[in-house]
């Protein structure tokens, strides 16, 4: 599967885990329902993304060596075999981007769970690395690291989020450190982070679902 989303695309992010359903921006709690039903019944095949959003996809330029985690909540134990990212704008020949995820504590990353690997950033699209990872439910965050500052990344916007919050919420959504050197991702995550708002667009594919 191949997914690069235009800058301004008002199509909902549920299209990457239900198949062909497109849900255009009504109201808050049509929202809330619908990433409540998706959040608790994941689509083995489907990327798993536990929220929908109301607002449009930007495209922004991180730079290079910063670490951004994106907040990942899981509602049900699964297995997954692939990770992937939308590379929105290519960055010059050579260009990647490593790939991971991270456990939470106190609602930021904290211990390395998976350093994923490489995929190229220097051509657009939708990148993804094949993984055999199982998750228990709970607070995860997902983490780009880039060579590149020229590289385009995608990042959601006013995520709605499920009306059972369980794991509860953080205080924000995305979390980045500057002056991490590009490599095998840090363990534990580095002290000291700054918290924003829309995460990066990182996705895990389900396999499974227990």
């Amino acid at each position: 599967m191949r997914t690069s989303l235009s800058k301004g695309s008002r199509t909902s992010i549920v299209e990457l885990t239900v198949d062909r359903l497109t849900v255009r921006p009504l109201n808050v709690e049509l929202y809330q329902a619908l990433s409540t039903f998706h959040a608790f019944n994941p689509a083995p095949g489907k990327y798993y993304y536990p929220w929908l959003t109301t607002h449009t996809y930007t495209h922004v330029d991180f730079g290079a060596e910063v670490l951004a985690a994106g907040y990942y909540p899981v509602y049900r134990r699964m297995r997954f075999d692939a990770v992937g990212i939308d590379i929105a704008g290519a960055g010059a020949a050579g260009a990647k981007a490593r790939l991971g995820i991270y456990a939470d504590d106190d609602g930021k990353p904290s211990r390395l769970i998976m350093d994923f690997g490489e995929v190229p950033a220097d051509s657009a699209g939708w990148q993804e690395i094949a993984i055999d990872l199982t998750l228990e439910p709970g607070r995860y965050w997902l983490a780009v690291l880039l060579n590149d500052g020229t590289v385009d990344l995608t990042r959601v916007h006013c995520p709605v989020r499920p009306l059972i919050t369980n794991p509860p919420p953080v205080r924000g959504e995305h979390y980045y450190k500057t002056g991490v050197t590009y490599g095998p991702l840090p363990d534990p995550f580095p002290a000291d982070g700054v918290y924003t708002g829309g995460p990066v667009l990182i996705l895990l594919r389900v396999a499974e679902v227990f």
